[in-house]
Parts: C-alpha cells; sequence; structure tokens
C-alpha cells in the first residue's frame, strides 16, 4: 500500500498519516481519524492529540485481524 500525497480523502476511517510538527517542522508518523465537520468538510484527528500539523501523506489502515486468538 503506497502513500498518497494529492486528493486528500473525503472518507470517514483511521488513516496513517505524516504530519510535519508545528515546533520543529520534521515530519512524523501518527495514526489519525479523518472525520467530516459540521459545515461539510472533512478534518484530521490525530490520536497522540496534535495539533496545529499539516498532514502531507495518508494511507487507509488495514481492519484488525479478526481470526482465532490461540
Amino acid at each position: 500500500m503506497s502513500w498518497g500525497t494529492k486528493n486528500v480523502p473525503n472518507k470517514k476511517g483511521t488513516y496513517l498519516v505524516t504530519a510535519i510538527g508545528p515546533i520543529d517542522g520534521k515530519p512524523f508518523v501518527d495514526i489519525a481519524d479523518r472525520y467530516k465537520r459540521c459545515d461539510g468538510t472533512y478534518g484530521w484527528c490525530l490520536h497522540s492529540g496534535g495539533f496545529g500539523v499539516k498532514v502531507i501523506a495518508w494511507r487507509k489502515l488495514d481492519k484488525p485481524y479478526e481470526g482465532a486468538v490461540e
């Protein structure tokens, strides 16, 4: 699965994202939820609680394993 950098997803879901930190300007990887705002636009909610970041790449996370656990 490759990283997307164009056509930001307009679909709710959980993604692996590369974002640029607001203080040091360095890229980092995090898990983020794509959500729909009240005005109909979409935003990112990073699981680490990061804010003020610019998401520069994303890829959809696979569904969790649903097989038997031994």
